[in-house]
């Protein structure tokens, strides 16, 4: 009697509910280390380990279940706080001196030392870095700093690029290709277009999601992370046009806001490496599914620290945290349990796009606790207003012309988005 009067409360509802699933996330393996793991990376079948002192410990992974270690490369000089992967180079980088390094690690086992750059004139924290095949690219500060990597044993600075908003700073996260440039922001996410690949060119800023983020390349999906006293964990956008995304959903019900994002063969996985400075931390995960994301759940783990990074490989997600290294493996078929696709969103018209500055927002009979929010490509919101069932009229008179962004709100929650041209 239960689950029929449940059947036909979503069906009078008439929008989109999933039953979350628990016991989605399995635990294969720990690596116990009573060291700061720093950060780590993965080529393979190796799992190479940033611990807190100047060496690289290598384990073997191919059994997800039974990692062991099997070396370790010591290397002079003092601890590099971050590690990557890309192709067939390690890189680490930061510590007292921000100093890069470039290993070769085409024999996995034995990294060999290429180059080093001193970054330490720059005197800024460097977040995070993204890779071309001749580039890497360094987010510090209030700027991005391109380095030259055609030549691994002889590395050096391409150029600065200042943030031109003024007194941007935080810069964290960053996405490369050689068409454009993401950069995840403390104020929002930050687009450059990236065709020249030595000189990335700042084209605006997109106000959906700030600090963090990652994408879903064969999608065209962008995911980008929400401030941690927000109930929106992350935000869904879509990238056909890479130069103007689309908001067309969000992420909730997760307890890891902003942090870290990472994505991997329908999976998105969240934490708060940033900002939830304290030793409990789950690591939430999404199933993405037509361009949709669904919270499955939050995976505690057994190791209980802070987290300090994400990797991913084949159908693995691997944690770093202060007291060592989780090996996850996601194994569910989701979403289950009843879903009815609402119609909010497609039932809202706002016209006419371009705009002379009368705009019209249709609005259902029926939906409540509407309103309307507009911002500009920095994000920030000219005008708030609520709006009742039926045709509202908005004027933009006084905006300049340009583009905006505008957001129908339903109780606190984005249900539609566009982007709006005020001629």
């Amino acid at each position: 009697m239960k689950n029929t009067l449940f059947l036909l409360l979503i069906l009078l509802v008439g929008m989109e509910t999933v039953i979350p699933q628990s016991g989605c996330v399995n635990e294969l393996a720990t690596i116990q280390d009573n060291t700061t793991v720093l950060s780590i990376g993965v080529k393979d079948r190796y799992l190479y380990v940033n611990p807190g002192s100047p060496i690289i410990k290598i384990y073997d992974i191919s059994n997800p279940e039974l990692p062991f270690f099997v070396s370790q490369h010591d290397y002079s000089g003092n601890l590099k706080e971050h590690m990557d992967i890309h192709g067939e180079y390690l890189y680490v980088y930061g510590g007292p001196e921000n100093e890069l390094i470039v290993f070769d690690i085409s024999n996995p086992l034995s990294p060999v030392e290429m180059g080093r750059l001193l970054l330490s004139p720059l005197n800024e924290e460097y977040w995070s870095t993204g890779h071309l095949e001749n580039y890497t690219y360094f987010t510090a500060g209030d700027s991005i700093y391109v380095v030259n990597t055609v030549d691994k044993n002889n590395l050096f600075f391409e150029n600065r690029i200042y943030h031109p908003v003024p007194g941007i700073y935080g810069l964290r996260t960053i996405f490369v290709s050689d068409k454009v440039l993401y950069i995840g922001a403390e104020n929002g996410i930050h687009i450059f277009d990236n065709s020249s690949q030595e000189m990335p060119v700042f084209i605006g800023q997109y106000p959906y999601g700030r600090i963090s983020l990652t994408v879903d390349t064969n999608n065209n999906l962008l995911f980008t992370g929400q401030h941690w006293s927000s109930n929106i964990n992350h935000f869904v956008s879509k990238i056909d046009d890479p130069f103007n995304p689309v908001l067309i959903g969000e992420g909730t019900g997760g307890d890891s806001p902003a942090g870290s994002l990472l994505f991997n063969s329908g999976i998105l996985i969240q934490t708060g490496v940033y900002y939830l400075n304290t030793h409990m931390q789950p690591v939430s995960f999404y199933k993405i599914q037509n361009d949709t994301s669904y919270f499955v759940e939050d995976f505690w783990g057994s190791v209980l620290y802070q987290i300090t990074d994400l990797e991913t490989v084949d159908s693995l997600f691997i944690v770093s945290k202060n007291g060592g290294i989780e090996i996850l493996e996601y194994d569910c078929e989701y979403p289950v349990g009843i879903e009815v696709p609402g119609k909010e969103d497609s039932e809202i018209g706002i016209y006419p796009n371009p705009t002379n500055g009368n705009l019209s927002i249709d609005v259902p009979l029926g939906l409540s606790e509407i309103c309307v929010e507009f911002a500009d490509t920095f994000g920030r919101v000219l005008l708030e207003r609520k709006l009742k069932p039926g045709n509202q009229k908005v004027s933009l008179a006084k905006f300049n012309r340009g583009i905006y962004f505008v957001s129908v709100f339903q109780n606190g929650r984005i249900i539609k988005s566009e982007k709006i041209i005020r001629e």
